[in-house]
């Protein structure tokens, strides 16, 4: 899996980036997309296979972060107008500020995520 940060250079050639906006340590919904499709080998591969690079952007309760991280999580929030609803998957072109808000429902598996991205993409192409 290719989990990112901006300050990655060999990550600036992917075409594509999804967010996955969680609380980790606090949100149930977060947790079980973790368990069922983040960390789902098919959907690893998938992700690789689109040039899609994942981001994690975490709002912990209890898990202490340092200041640089919670800022570019705000950051990353602000710009992609991040409502408040964990977890939200934002997929976007690396070259433009358009972007796509996906939502997860815990009777989803990994396929119908990956189906959903692909329907997805087409609209960011």
């Amino acid at each position: 899996m290719t989990t990112s940060s901006y300050s990655n250079p060999s990550l600036s050639s992917r075409t594509f980036n999804l967010f996955v906006f969680e609380g980790s340590d606090w949100c149930v919904n977060c947790r079980r997309l973790e368990k069922n499709i983040l960390s789902d080998t098919t959907f690893v591969s998938f992700l690789d296979e689109k040039q899609i690079t994942l981001t994690r952007v975490d709002f912990p309760q209890r898990t202490k972060q340092n200041s640089q991280v919670k800022k570019n999580n705000e950051l990353l929030a602000e710009r992609y107008n991040f409502d408040g609803v964990f977890p939200t998957l934002i997929l976007s072109r690396s070259d433009t500020l358009y972007y796509r808000k996906l939502y997860y429902n815990k009777k989803q598996d990994s396929k119908g995520m990956q189906d959903l991205i692909l329907t997805q993409l087409k609209v960011l192409k």
